[in-house]
């Protein structure tokens, strides 16, 4: 057997063991309840919660998981575009507030389907993006599966915020 195939088998065998330990199920446990908890915020389109649930969620890999200068940049984005998000937020939810906004996203090209393409639905987007990105890598079941419900939970906030747009465009 050459040393690399040796190398791979014992990760393997090392992995396993890993995985079968009691800090291993106590982990899966949590991680269970996180997504149970993801899963429960976007069924009830609890725009704000899902948010802050997306914004704890980002605060706590730059803390923890950012080995890299274009991750941590990657997060620090991310988190930024949560700050104008929920500004934009805050302006949608009183239509004269978003007066402004709508009038400055007139052009046909800044519109979907009648709706300003705002920077929050742009940031929106971008984070779905992001998501999208991550399901990608090498990573355990859960944390996939994980990744799929923030994923599900950022396009049921977005839909929300549609609603809120096409309400505040409706009461002007």
């Amino acid at each position: 057997m050459s040393s690399f195939i040796f190398l791979l088998v014992s990760e393997s065998k090392g992995l396993e063991r890993l995985n079968s330990s009691r800090l291993s199920h106590a982990i899966k446990s949590t991680q269970t309840r996180i997504h149970q908890q993801i899963i429960q915020t976007a069924l009830k389109k609890d725009i704000y919660a899902i948010i802050a649930n997306e914004k704890a969620i980002l605060s706590i890999d730059l803390e923890r998981n950012a080995n890299s200068h274009a991750m941590k940049s990657s997060l620090k984005n991310a988190l930024y575009e949560f700050t104008i998000l929920e500004k934009h937020l805050k302006l949608v939810e009183n239509p004269l507030n978003y007066k402004g906004i709508d009038e400055a996203y007139c052009l046909p090209k800044n519109r979907r389907l009648g709706l300003p393409y705002d920077e929050a639905r742009q940031a929106f987007a971008s984070h779905i993006t992001r998501l999208r990105n991550m399901d990608k890598v090498r990573s355990s079941d859960q944390d996939k599966q994980i990744i799929k419900a923030r994923h599900c939970a950022i396009k049921t906030a977005l839909e929300v915020y549609k609603e809120k747009q096409y309400m505040a465009i409706a009461h002007q």
